[in-house]
């Protein structure tokens, strides 16, 4: 039981390493979500978020370590089961990139994603729900889903992942693809279902600031390893690796007036964190490529090799 009273579906990993092939992609990640909580995976691209969750769905094998997850009180290994049965005990993910069926329209990818025997027999009351959290999808129940737009796609992904009736919910990068206005959107209408269904939520992202508007905690993922266990939002938004890496403070607030730091940064020989230092990195050359006035270093004759 948790503090409610209700039955807990918690989530447990332990010392977890995965691979592919020969290259080891997950080590020695130990996390938890605890009943009821939202709990953020932090990390840039590359840095493992996305094979975690693969692998508590069964889509990847682990080749060491642990993932217990207590459903309505009863606890599970996941690890051995398969994708079916991960899902038929009431864990669900919502995939990055959304993995919508695009010919079919949007009632249809409701109705597939209702998969487990439970989620069958209570097709009408979650369908009923998601139209009453999405009416945007209520008004296009008769339209293809490939051609809605990106922020339609992500709630019709979120509304699919609803109708399993999951007690466990996988959130992989919601924010990809969609314009600044709709990922703040998006994160508020996780913050809304999870709340309103009583969800236990793990969410991996690499848009700090956003995450951290509805985390209760999280953990910062770099190189396959936990670098940060935050135990709060404000112990995330404090601590010096989350600050030098993630947060908006890192970049310039005047896209033309920095040039000379940003090609010293490139030309360093040890940048303090190759995926989060060619993420700063990146964000600064797309807005200075972006600013009004360009400086002066990118119309002079100075070659530059990236």
């Amino acid at each position: 039981m948790d503090s409610n009273g209700s039955k807990a579906n918690n989530l447990t990993i332990e010392r977890l390493d995965a691979a592919y092939g020969a290259v080891r992609v997950i080590e020695g990640v130990s996390l938890n979500v605890r009943s009821g909580e939202t709990v953020a995976l932090l990390g840039t691209n590359g840095n493992g978020k996305s094979t975690l969750m693969k692998c508590v769905m069964g889509i990847v094998p682990p080749i060491a370590g642990r993932i217990v997850a207590e459903i309505d009180g009863v606890a599970h290994d996941l690890v051995g089961r398969t994708t079916e049965e991960i899902v038929d005990l009431g864990i669900a993910l919502v995939p990055e990139g959304r993995r919508l069926f695009p010919r079919l329209t949007v009632e249809e990818n409701l109705l597939l994603g209702a998969f487990r025997k439970k989620a069958r027999a209570e097709i009408d009351a979650n369908r009923a729900f998601c139209f009453e959290c999405f009416p945007r999808l209520a008004e296009r129940r008769a339209q293809l889903a490939g051609s809605m737009s990106g922020g339609e796609q992500q709630m019709l992904a979120l509304a699919r992942a609803l109708m399993q009736s999951p007690r466990i919910l996988l959130i992989d990068e919601p924010s990809v693809g969609l314009a600044p206005v709709l990922v703040a959107r998006t994160i508020e209408k996780i913050k809304e279902l999870k709340e309103r269904y009583k969800l236990t939520v793990l969410m991996a992202e690499q848009n700090f600031p956003q995450a951290l508007r509805i985390a209760d905690r999280g953990y910062v993922i770099v190189h396959g390893q936990i670098a940060f266990e935050g135990r709060s939002a404000e112990e995330l938004n404090n601590n010096d690796l989350i600050k030098k890496f993630f947060a908006t403070s890192s970049w310039p607030s005047n896209p033309g007036h920095d040039v000379e730091r940003l090609w010293s940064y490139l030309r360093s020989p040890q940048p303090p964190a190759r995926s989060g230092g060619a993420t700063v990195a990146s964000v600064w050359l797309l807005r200075l490529s972006a600013s009004a006035t360009k400086p002066a270093a990118f119309t002079s004759s100075t070659n530059v090799r990236t």
